[in-house]
């Protein structure tokens, strides 16, 4: 979600235009896979025997997390974007070691 509003937001669309039309494209992906990932851990919590009492807990506490993390994704993030991501104003990296890092990845990546 974030990396979606963020490059809207690069791309020179106002912050809150970026969050609402970020989270409109990936809505239906973030839904998708919670609700899949959430099925997968929770069927851990249904096997019998000793694997079953070793996965319940560690399955419903994943379980709990995934869906946290989806509710969060598709509420508070695009929220907190529109609230506080700034357009860049040029692209150089701000501070010295951001510009070192910025030579070093231009040097990998010419190397390729």
């Amino acid at each position: 979600m974030l990396e979606n509003i963020v490059r809207h937001t690069e791309a020179g669309v106002e912050p809150t235009e970026a969050a609402l039309k970020g989270s409109r494209e990936i809505t239906f992906t973030i839904l998708s896979m919670t609700i899949s990932l959430v099925a997968v851990f929770i069927r851990f919590s249904s096997w019998g025997g000793v694997v079953g009492r070793v996965f319940r807990e560690f399955a419903i506490v994943i379980g709990i997390a995934i869906l946290a993390s989806g509710l969060v994704s598709l509420t508070l993030t695009p929220m907190l974007c529109s609230r506080f991501l700034r357009p860049r104003l040029h692209d150089a990296p701000a501070g010295p070691i951001a510009r070192v890092l910025e030579r070093g990845f231009c040097r990998h990546a010419s190397s390729l």
